[in-house]
């Protein structure tokens, strides 16, 4: 690689981040500013994401797997666990189920659907932003987070997605929690 330049990114939002930079950006706990190494040979790019500058020095930042088991086991206040912060943790485990993005989109009821950011369409943006979401008992979305996608694309789905609402899940006679994956799909047709 012969051309070498770093980029800054001070925002949660910059479309020139590229798609798996969002999540970090977006997850920050304070606005410090992340860098990204991007060495260029040809039409061939390589990144390197996400560095800080702390105490002096850039340090490479280990950037969280935005994937698997994120949000832990669901936890049932019971009338003994409440009372007894000891009480046995397996007693008061509730079932959460793993559901994968197409089989929980059959129980959809509610679809929102995202409008495509014109500066998404300024900038000929299209591809698939890949979410991952916790849906509650009642069929509402607890949390959701982006895995993967363009800014502009991702906080669109965002808005969208946080507003649907699926059939509720029910295990052996009870609702249940699903873990699951969205695929929100942009595409620019001609």
């Amino acid at each position: 690689m012969k051309d070498i330049r770093a980029v800054r990114f001070e925002n949660s939002c910059d479309d020139n981040a590229g798609e798996d930079a969002f999540g970090v950006l977006h997850a920050r706990l304070q606005p410090v500013p992340f860098y990204e190494l991007r060495l260029i040979r040809g039409d061939q790019l390589a990144r390197l994401f996400p560095f800080a500058f702390v105490n002096g020095a850039f340090r490479f930042i280990l950037a969280p797997k935005m994937e698997g088991n994120v949000f832990g086991h669901a936890q049932a206040k019971t009338a003994s666990t409440a009372a007894d912060p000891t009480a046995s943790a397996r007693d008061s485990i509730e079932p959460r189920l793993r559901v994968g993005g197409a089989a929980q989109a059959a129980k959809l009821v509610k679809r929102v659907q995202p409008h495509y950011p014109e500066t998404a369409r300024r900038e000929h943006l299209q591809g698939t932003v890949k979410l991952h979401a916790l849906v509650g008992k009642d069929g509402s979305l607890r949390q959701v987070y982006v895995v993967k996608g363009y800014c502009s694309l991702a906080e669109s789905s965002l808005d969208a997605v946080r507003q649907w609402r699926y059939s509720p899940t029910i295990l052996n006679g009870k609702p249940v929690e699903v873990d699951t994956e969205i695929d929100v799909v942009f595409s620019l047709s001609p």
